[in-house]
């Protein structure tokens, strides 16, 4: 087969060009490497430590600290910045509920193996609850600044002290025939279980004191009492 002057010619090329290579690589890396040799360790696999990898979880918590840096970006209209606080909140429970379980049990097994990234359950847990409280208070007062700012534009969220007397009495009447009928409590102690709470659901542990009289003395004892409470707060403008 007869090659023609360009193929000739483009080929001289790229085996000067080969030459060139492979003698800059063996001034880099000494005169006995070879091809083969230069092949191997180019693809040689890397070697892997803790350092290589980064935690799922910690990643977790670190995407939703970008969310809230959108929740604080007033270049955003207030009201998306609401829903990007709701987000973060929204996803906060999720990962307390799958991801954080997961590993309260493992901890709980006393399971101590090392993940690749060089966390055991413990560790990685005291890591995730310093995290997760710094980002739960920088979202707490984001919150409280937010909601200055939509008394600002008119929407206000308000506590029960800051009502006027006829509200007031509106939350009062709407507690007696609404909320206080439906409220069950449910007593905790060492011949009653303690009692399922549904995820995502407001719920308020009170200490009830109880007396106990007899011929004898008077004592006392606290038991533990858990009640549901209503599943969203009410408005008052529309009563």
């Amino acid at each position: 087969m007869r090659l023609t002057a360009p193929a000739a010619f483009y080929g001289f090329v790229k085996l000067l060009q080969f030459l060139a290579c492979l003698s800059y690589t063996q001034e880099i890396f000494g005169s006995t490497l070879t091809t083969g040799s230069l092949w191997r360790k180019k693809f040689e696999n890397p070697k892997l430590d803790s350092e290589s990898y980064i935690n799922r979880e910690l990643s977790v918590l670190a995407f939703n600290q970008r969310v809230l840096a959108l929740a604080q970006n007033t270049s955003i209209p207030l009201l998306e910045r609401i829903k990007f606080l709701a987000i973060v909140g929204n996803n906060l429970d999720e990962f307390f509920m799958v991801r954080v379980s997961s590993y309260v049990q493992k901890f709980n097994l006393g399971l101590s193996s090392t993940r690749p990234d060089g966390y055991t359950p413990a560790a990685l847990l005291a890591e995730i609850r310093h995290n997760a409280s710094d980002l739960m208070h920088e979202q707490r007062q984001t919150i409280a600044e937010t909601l200055v700012m939509l008394k600002q534009e008119g929407l206000f969220v308000l506590s029960v002290a800051e009502l006027e007397p006829e509200e007031r009495e509106a939350v009062r009447t709407y507690f007696s025939e609404e909320i206080f009928p439906i409220l069950t409590p449910l007593a905790a102690d060492y011949a009653r279980p303690f009692p399922f709470i549904s995820n995502l659901s407001l719920n308020i542990g009170v200490y009830l004191e109880r007396e106990h009289k007899d011929d004898h003395n008077n004592h006392q004892s606290l038991e533990f009492v858990r009640v549901k409470s209503a599943p969203k707060p009410c408005r008052v403008s529309s009563m």
